[in-house]
């Protein structure tokens, strides 16, 4: 029997393993839920219960950070020091609040509406305590599973609005372009560093996040992403390239439009292929031999509305048409949700273990 990380380099290389690797991305409530229904505390024991061949790791805020941080999983990046009831303030200065649900959080305050450009400086990626995490996790895992890592913070575009605003970003990038190459060459300098030390501690992947496309088309005009987007995602895939590992991009939404530029720029493995928003039959198709699909599996349709038998039939059917010649690890196409119930989850992960490839 091969391991874990043995059988996801076997899809990454377009080989088939002894069955499609597998994956999950779960939300804090729905966690809690499947803790509480597994009877198990643990979360490896959860993730290896499950048959998940990859393991996450990641940039994390530095030690001077995290002795007055408090952690809050129902927060997006929710590491940060407590400004108010259920808001942390994160290091790069972003506020996110708890909505009425108690378990979304949205940013409420925008550190470059506030102060000039000059006056901010990004976070320092070398500083102490930032990957002590993530040696752990290569020492712990390296050996067995695919270690996949997180730069600590979104990409370019996505963090930049989370800094200055969705709509005053896009508006700066066509009335003040300077302002906008400023800003994304001095968060440049982090991604630099953070993709760098991350590298040098042995990760197998570099995992670049940024939502760039809504449910039907790309949030932002692709002469903007030529603009200010590529030539700096290209100096990340360059370095990490150079230094033999893979790179995973992921974006919410039909990115359909980028998949060249993004296979164009070395990216590997692209997540999560949303289904209701591109067909991962036609992206297999058309690119299916150059990428590798992370992702696929419905969390708008089928996994919180179908039954275990309309989950088995979609897995299935992704394991025929897109798990051939590997480039494909299977899982939720975003965090499963707290609606979606606890059987129809349990079902992706006990099919792929009884049919492997079909």
């Amino acid at each position: 029997m091969i391991s874990s990380r043995e059988r996801v380099l076997r899809a990454l290389y377009h080989e088939e393993p002894d069955r499609v690797p597998l994956d999950a991305w779960f939300s804090y409530p729905f966690y809690v839920r499947l803790r509480k229904y597994l009877g198990e505390k643990d979360g490896e024991k959860i993730l290896k219960f499950l048959g998940v061949d990859v393991r996450y790791t990641g940039v994390a805020p530095p030690s001077s950070f995290l002795r007055d941080a408090k952690v809050d999983p129902r927060i997006h990046y929710g590491v940060g020091i407590p400004v108010g009831e259920d808001a942390l303030k994160d290091e790069w200065g972003i506020i996110r609040k708890l909505n009425v649900t108690k378990i979304r959080s949205r940013v409420v305050y925008y550190p470059l509406q506030h102060l000039s450009l000059d006056d901010y400086e990004v976070p320092d990626p070398h500083a102490d305590g930032r990957y002590d995490g993530v040696e752990l996790a290569v020492r712990r895992y390296g050996d067995e599973y695919f270690i996949l890592a997180g730069l600590g913070c979104d990409f370019l575009f996505s963090q930049g609005w989370y800094l200055r605003g969705f709509r005053e970003l896009l508006t700066d990038m066509y009335r003040r372009p300077w302002y906008v190459d400023k800003l994304f060459d001095e968060m440049m300098k982090y991604y630099i560093g953070a993709a760098e030390e991350l590298l040098d501690r042995g990760v197998d992947c570099i995992l670049i996040a940024d939502d760039l496309a809504g449910q039907r088309d790309l949030v932002i005009s692709p002469r903007l992403l030529d603009r200010y987007y590529w030539p700096r995602f290209r100096i990340i895939a360059h370095l990490v390239k150079r230094k033999g590992a893979f790179l995973a991009f992921h974006s919410d939404g039909n990115i359909f439009r980028i998949l060249p530029k993004l296979i164009e720029l070395g990216v590997d493995i692209v997540n999560p292929i949303q289904p209701e928003c591109m067909d991962p039959v036609e992206v297999k198709e058309m690119y299916g031999d150059r990428i590798t699909l992370h992702g696929t599996l419905s969390i708008q349709r089928t996994l919180p509305y179908g039954r275990p038998n309309d989950v088995r039939r979609e897995v299935i059917e992704r394991i025929r048409t897109c798990g051939h010649n590997g480039g494909l690890i299977l899982g939720p196409s975003n965090q499963v949700l707290e609606d979606t119930p606890i059987e129809n989850f349990l079902t992706i992960y006990e099919t792929v273990k009884k049919f492997g490839y079909l």
